[in-house]
């Protein structure tokens, strides 16, 4: 490796200097303001002229989102949680932990209010936060609907259905930027994995990119036909994609806001024929999958724009697709998809088929817990040891399973309503890189209960 190939990899992993945002992306991006409906739409814009009668009545266009029915929440479960912070009015729709600091935890909720949490209270509190260990992170006028800590743990960002992304400063728990742009509801933020720009997109079908400490508009991605509902940068960042409402994905250049691949059913041979509502990229490989309102899973290869995969295994909404790390023991990547319907296929990227089925209403003895299958709405895979997964449902729990046998390995009972987010990371930065045999994992979630509640777990660091 060169001096000048050493040097460009420490600028990426310590990330860019705010004087540098205009040329993270290989250089050549001009930070302005960018009114979407100036764009060129190209070939992202539907042919209102050529559409079939079938679509026009909606039978193989965007389905409406499915409603869940009331799942009845088992009381009689104990509290098995670490900890409980109940400091929101409404129910607590988005929560994350730092990869930095697990000890730092931020939550989003339905009324209006974010807060960020130092897990640990320790005497005197956090001082930066006035020896506090929460500090509210306010501002928001309608819900906050998505948070996320930055690559390096230094900031975390909140969305809301007001249309506005605020940039925080962890340490001070200060306002460091406002992100404006989208005129409706930010459905969900990424950050780039090695630098301070973030993608959000909107129920207004578009897509935009800041460089967040700054709030400067980087680009804007338009051309979906309906609410994008979930995005991802992929390949490292050099990439990013999107799926929406209306059933399309695409995949886009950050540095000239072109898309690389459209994905819609007119032009797509096996793509979606319902409303795309959950999107992973793999953080290498050039690979995204898309779950959509029908229960189809779709992988795309983003090099090629080609579809790998077409997966019909599941009969409702599939609100969860994670790309897992490698499985040691075939060498192979595995795909988990999670449906309304209580189940979670975990597939096999090598053949694309299903390793295993894991029922959201089984114990860790096998038995049944309750009369039906609780729907499934987040996931997350261990960060370290074994392929680990933690699923959350409406019923209430979360479960940690073996994603290679199907084990249940843990149920996570202490809400009293259903669960709505979780996140997954290692309790102790250090103890994830391979030492010992053991790794603690602290898991946090968010429900309808108003709580957001820390779960610890040991998993084999092999």
């Amino acid at each position: 490796m060169s001096d000048e190939e050493r040097a460009e990899d420490r600028r990426l992993a310590e990330g860019p200097e705010e004087e540098d945002e205009e040329a993270f992306f290989d250089g050549g991006i001009e930070a302005a303001v960018i009114n979407p409906e100036d764009r060129d739409q190209g070939d992202f814009s539907d042919d209102e002229e050529g559409e079939d009668e079938d679509d026009a009545d909606g039978a193989d266009g965007a389905e409406e989102e499915e409603m869940l029915e009331p799942v009845e929440v088992d009381l009689s479960r104990p509290d098995f949680s670490l900890k409980t912070f109940d400091m929101h009015t409404d129910a607590v729709v988005a929560v994350a932990l730092s990869k930095t600091d697990p000890q730092m935890i931020v939550t989003g909720a339905c009324d209006d209010k974010a807060f960020l949490v130092c897990v640990q209270e320790e005497e005197g509190g956090v001082s930066g936060w006035g020896g506090k260990t929460k500090v509210e992170l306010g501002g928001h006028s309608d819900t906050v609907s998505c948070v996320a800590f930055g690559f390096d743990g230094k900031h975390v960002a909140t969305g809301g259905y007001d249309g506005v992304i605020r940039v925080w400063d962890v340490a001070s728990g200060s306002l460091v930027s406002t992100l404006e742009g989208p005129s409706e509801e930010v459905e969900w933020i990424d950050w780039h994995p090695r630098g301070h720009a973030l993608i959000a997109g909107s129920s207004d079908a578009t897509t935009w990119l800041w460089w967040a400490t700054t709030g400067t508009v980087m680009q804007v991605f338009a051309g979906h036909g309906a609410s994008v509902t979930c995005g991802k940068f992929g390949k490292d960042g050099r990439i990013v994609c999107t799926g929406s409402a209306d059933g399309s994905a695409g995949v886009f250049n950050p540095k000239t806001g072109d898309h690389l691949h459209l994905l819609k059913r007119e032009d797509t041979p096996g793509w979606h024929r319902a409303g795309i509502v959950s999107l992973d990229t793999h953080k290498s490989l050039p690979l995204m999958a898309t779950g959509a309102e029908n229960g189809g899973v779709r992988v795309v290869n983003t090099d090629s724009g080609k579809v790998v995969a077409a997966l019909e295994n599941h009969e409702r909404s599939v609100e969860s697709v994670a790309f897992g790390k490698w499985d040691s023991s075939t060498g192979n990547v595995l795909l988990a998809t999670a449906s309304l319907e209580g189940t979670v296929n975990v597939v096999d990227c090598s053949s694309y088929g299903v390793r295993c089925t894991l029922k959201h209403g089984k114990g860790p003895d096998g038995s049944d817990v309750s009369g039906r299958l609780g729907p499934v709405v987040r996931m997350k895979w261990s960060p370290c040891g074994r392929p680990f997964l933690l699923t959350a449902s409406t019923d209430g729990t979360l479960r940690f399973w073996d994603g290679r046998s199907g084990e249940c390995i843990r149920l996570l009972s202490g809400h009293t309503a259903g669960v709505l987010d979780c996140d997954l990371q290692v309790a102790d930065p250090r103890e994830g890189r391979g030492t010992g045999d053991v790794v603690k994992l602290r898991a946090v979630s968010g429900g309808d209960d108003k709580k957001c509640k820390v779960w610890e777990l040991e998993v084999p660091a092999h």
